[in-house]
């Protein structure tokens, strides 16, 4: 009877303490201000580069975002999140000289795509724009391959994945949620 007893007593504590952790966890956003309190649709700013691909990914990332939080707006009205793609960079990660021929060229062993974006909600039309993230960078890296067919393909998958990395991180900020302004390798 006693080790029932005892059984029981631990059970209730367990139950105690995870009732209390639960409730004292009061997360609140400390950057970016309050968390929106209608839903958001989201919306391509004019496009300052010409690749379609990134500004799908980036507004397909800003999406999955904001569903997860569970603001995601179905129409295209407002209030909404407008997102302005600025720049896609690429930079070497490391240098082969190819030494097999008379006329050998430096070849690059990889490179990191980085895409620069901002974002800001616009709450109604001709509304100032509020919820300004600022510009942000996100980066992927990759091998490079032996052909360029292989490398373009390459390229082409690190822009989608740094471009969705990218607004997924846009629409984390705008929520409130600290994220780094630059994630360069």
């Amino acid at each position: 009877m006693e080790e029932l007893e005892g059984s029981l007593r631990r059970t209730r504590l367990w139950g105690l303490l995870l009732g209390l952790l639960l409730a004292s966890c009061g997360y609140g956003p400390v950057y970016g201000g309050a968390r929106p309190d209608t839903r958001l649709s989201v919306h391509a700013a004019p496009p300052k580069i010409p690749d379609v691909g990134a500004s799908q990914a980036v507004l397909a990332g800003a999406r999955s975002e904001l569903s997860s939080a569970g603001v995601l707006a179905s129409s295209g009205g407002y209030p909404r999140l407008v997102i302005e793609l600025s720049r896609v960079d690429e930079r070497s990660l490391g240098i082969l000289a190819d030494s097999t021929g008379n006329d050998a060229q430096p070849l690059a062993r990889g490179s990191a795509i980085g895409v620069v974006g901002r974002a800001w909600v616009e709450e109604a039309p001709g509304a100032a724009p509020s919820r300004d993230t600022g510009d942000m960078r996100r980066a992927e890296r990759f091998a490079s391959g032996l052909d360029r067919v292989t490398d373009s393909r390459r390229d082409d998958a690190a822009i989608a994945a740094a471009s969705r990395r990218l607004g997924r991180a846009l629409a984390r900020r705008v929520l409130g949620y600290p994220e780094p302004a630059d994630e360069s390798p």
